[in-house]
């Protein structure tokens, strides 16, 4: 009797199968239990860049109508979430508070926000609602890298 494949390597691939089958449902549970127990347990967060193009981070936070979210996950991956439109708070000079207050709503779930300037009363908002304005000029995914580098580190050092 010829076999071509020895039972024992059939036996082990079908266990491997039923091994990584589990093994993907399980991953499966535990991504819905997170997103079911995000407030809780998830640890992943947003970071918001005040952009004219998603390319660049080139507006001041008062005068900026569009904003980037981009999701950062556990492992440190990231990706492009959403465009969100604001009204911008800053006309000519003048700041009305109501719309800032509107546009903070509109960015309220993100952990850190990216801009090129911001004034120091708009930077005491977003501190009071744990949103952490950080300023550069750099390309988002450039300024993400870092951020994400950053977040990493503060993590470890408490």
């Amino acid at each position: 009797m010829e076999m071509s494949m020895p039972y024992f390597f059939i036996k082990n691939k079908v266990f491997y199968n039923k091994m990584y089958f589990i093994n993907m449902v399980w991953k499966m549970y535990l991504n819905i239990f997170k997103y079911i127990l995000k407030e809780e347990y998830y640890m992943g967060y947003k970071i918001a860049a005040a952009s004219s193009d998603g390319q660049q981070v080139d507006r001041h936070f008062g005068h900026a109508d569009t904003f980037y979210i981009t999701e950062v996950l556990d492992d440190g991956t990231y990706f492009f979430l959403e465009k969100r439109i604001v009204e911008s708070p800053c006309q000519h000079g003048n700041h009305d508070s109501g719309i800032m207050q509107k546009m903070i709503e509109k960015i309220d779930d993100c952990k850190y926000v990216l801009c090129e300037a911001i004034g120091s009363g708009a930077a005491a908002i977003l501190a009071q609602r744990h949103i952490t304005p950080l300023e550069t000029d750099n390309m988002i995914n450039k300024a993400i890298g870092y951020i994400i580098l950053y977040d990493k580190r503060l993590q470890h050092a408490s």
